[in-house]
């Protein structure tokens, strides 16, 4: 059972010359699962999903349905934005959020687990800024009341050009921390992201990203492309180069077995009618922000 629930309030204002609106939107959202024990079920692909605000919201902390967790919670969270009263763009929002726990959490992914026994998660925020139809910066930062540390962060700046191009720069860090579930010591991750998606004219664009790892001074995860786009049918092809690691666990670079995985894929595409090789714009989707395929 959940029962969601908040407020809206808003007063116009300005920021130089541009008249604007502010909302204020506090938000409540109770959660309860009942307890049912679960040792003799086995983990298939259920993983604990990773904390940011959208998660103070949701009805599980599980991905996966190998795992129905239990719950007694209550999450507050409070948003603020600044939206145009000219065009209704949402220039600016700012939220933060914290879950408070009325009883431990039995449910775990492997049997011998601990119960999560702390009385309030960490405090996730967030914030927004597009000024306009081309930029957008996004950050969101995870801080831990108990421990005094920022535990998690990243910083995403976007540009889209009037002729659809495409250019992400990002960021993102992690502290160390062990989880028993996944028997792992996870290491402090430190990344930095480059994506781009370019039309050279009206038919070929060009597509690249790369995840670099700031630690290992390597590149994680990379793939470049080449697309051809008609008015009926798209045709890409893709080289991906990646390290197949463990679900939840930081790659060993220095472990000498490592090897770096190769893939290349094609992908064609008939235009409302489907195609083969979907996996492409799947990976483009996850890898450039902002992507999107043309319908025409």
């Amino acid at each position: 059972a959940s029962v969601d629930g908040g407020l809206y309030f808003d007063r116009n204002t300005s920021f130089g010359d541009k008249s604007l609106l502010q909302t204020l939107e506090p938000r409540l959202y109770y959660l309860y699962s009942d307890y049912d024990e679960q040792f003799d079920q086995p983990d298939f692909d259920s993983a604990e999903l990773t904390f940011t605000y959208n998660q103070l919201f949701r009805e599980t902390r599980f991905s996966g349905r190998d795992r129905l967790d239990d719950a007694n919670q209550v999450s507050v969270g409070l948003t603020t934005r600044f939206i145009d009263n000219e065009n209704g763009r949402n220039l600016f929002s700012a939220s933060v959020g914290q879950i408070f726990y009325f009883r431990d959490r039995k449910v775990r992914l492997l049997a011998l687990s601990p119960p999560l026994d702390e009385s309030g998660s960490e405090i996730a925020g967030e914030l927004n800024f597009t000024p306009n139809d081309k930029i957008g910066l996004r950050t969101s930062l995870i801080y831990d009341p108990y421990s005094g540390n920022m535990n998690s962060g990243n910083f995403q700046s976007s540009y889209k050009a009037d002729n659809g191009s495409i250019f992400n720069l990002g960021y993102s860090y992690r502290r160390p921390f062990t989880t028993i579930d996944t028997i792992s010591n996870r290491a402090s991750t430190e990344e930095a992201s480059i994506s781009t998606y370019f039309p050279v004219n009206n038919k070929w664009s060009v597509f690249a990203a790369m995840n670099y790892s700031l630690e290992a001074d390597t590149s994680v995860e990379d793939m470049v492309g080449i697309e051809y786009d008609s008015c009926c049918w798209t045709v890409r092809l893709m080289h991906l180069r990646y390290y197949n690691n463990v679900s939840d666990q930081v790659t060993d670079f220095n472990d000498p077995d490592l090897e770096r995985e190769h893939t290349t894929q094609f992908q064609f595409i008939l235009k409302g009618m489907g195609g083969y090789g979907d996996q492409i714009t799947d990976i483009m989707r996850d890898m450039i922000r902002g992507f999107e395929e043309r319908e025409y």
